[in-house]
């Protein structure tokens, strides 16, 4: 599943490896921030090797998994659009 990660919080792969970064609808707005505690900075969309090729097929809605390193207050995932 997608993760969202600023640029000094780079997932390491431990479940999925991550091969695409795309940037979510209308950057550089701070709607989609990164997903590891105490970080608020802007994030971009991380994709694993099956929505990197749904990604380069046309698909442009990725769902994000909630992170163990968010705390409470990311809990659940959330569904982003990216760009072209």
């Amino acid at each position: 599943m997608a993760l969202v990660r600023c640029e000094f919080h780079k997932p390491t792969g431990r479940n999925y490896e991550y091969v695409k970064v795309v940037e979510p609808v209308d950057p550089p707005n701070e709607a989609v921030i990164c997903g590891i505690k105490g970080c608020l900075k802007r994030g971009s969309v991380w994709l694993c090797i099956e929505e990197a090729a749904a990604y380069n097929k046309g698909e442009r809605f990725f769902l994000s998994k909630p992170s163990r390193k968010a705390g409470r207050e990311a809990e659940t995932g959330a569904k982003i659009r990216v760009m072209q």
